[in-house]
């Protein structure tokens, strides 16, 4: 049965679209064929490193051919056959055409550094995902008979892994530093406000069973360090205890505040 030209736009819209960095690669090739002499700017790089087979064969045939004159290079397509007669044994499907097309999507080739760059980092970022997935599974596989062993064997080659990139790549630079907070709102020590925490402090004794309702943090909203060591002590700060009928700032027997509220506050 035919296919009908709509079930062909199926299909392709079907395919998954290229990663980033394929675009990077191509930028790169296209920028080292026309004008090989920056095969010698863009850093150590490999045929392994691109995502794209073509390309790492293509890129491979670039470094094994002899560099060309530059201004032979303006007149000649020597080296652009030379290049493609030594990948397409590699890469059948290769074509005099793509190399053109590859020139033509370069956009800047005095960029060329930055492009390899993007290839190397691309490779890093595959070869970690690589290393986390193949220990992810050692760990998660119970047929193994030396389970144990086989997940610190995969542990130690990703810590190797990762020493290896630190050396090859700049650490980064850090985060920004934050915004300083602004500074604390005076705290009210007047006697009124002290008063009022020993009416607390005394009813919370009295009543410790009502504290746990407390939205507050006692201990760290005091305005006194006396009522605040007594906050630290009372009833939520620690388990429920009986209702008790004798005030925390003095010992004695009270009903619902502190009799002292002229005096300094004592020390509990």
């Amino acid at each position: 049965m035919p296919h009908s030209p709509s079930d062909e736009n199926d299909d392709l819209d079907g395919l998954p679209p290229p990663q980033p960095v394929h675009y990077a690669e191509q930028s790169l090739l296209g920028a080292l064929l026309l004008e090989p002499h920056r095969l010698d700017e863009i850093g150590p790089l490999d045929p392994g490193h691109f995502s794209n087979h073509t390309h790492g064969e293509l890129f491979r045939a670039m470094r094994t051919a002899s560099a060309p004159d530059a201004e032979q290079h303006r007149t000649s397509p020597t080296w652009l056959n030379t290049v493609l007669d030594t990948a397409r044994p590699h890469t059948p499907g290769l074509t005099a055409s793509y190399l053109h097309a590859l020139i033509q999507i370069c956009p800047w080739p005095s960029h060329a550094a930055t492009y390899a760059r993007m290839v190397r980092a691309d490779h890093a970022r595959r070869s970690l995902r690589i290393h986390a997935e193949r220990l992810a599974q050692t760990a998660g596989d119970t047929t193994l008979p030396h389970r144990a062993k086989a997940i610190v064997q995969q542990a130690d080659a990703l810590a190797r892994f990762l020493d290896d990139l630190s050396g090859r790549f700049a650490s980064h630079p850090g985060s920004l530093p934050r915004t300083a907070l602004p500074p604390a709102p005076a705290r009210d020590t007047s006697e009124e406000a002290l008063d009022e925490e020993r009416l607390l402090l005394a009813t919370a004794t009295a009543y410790p069973a009502e504290t746990s309702q407390m939205r507050c943090s006692f201990p760290k909203t005091s305005r006194s360090p006396s009522t605040r060591r007594c906050g630290s002590a009372s009833p939520r700060s620690h388990t429920a205890a009986r209702p008790s009928t004798r005030s925390p700032c003095s010992g004695k027997p009270s009903t619902a505040a502190c009799s002292h509220t002229t005096s300094p506050p004592p020390t509990c």
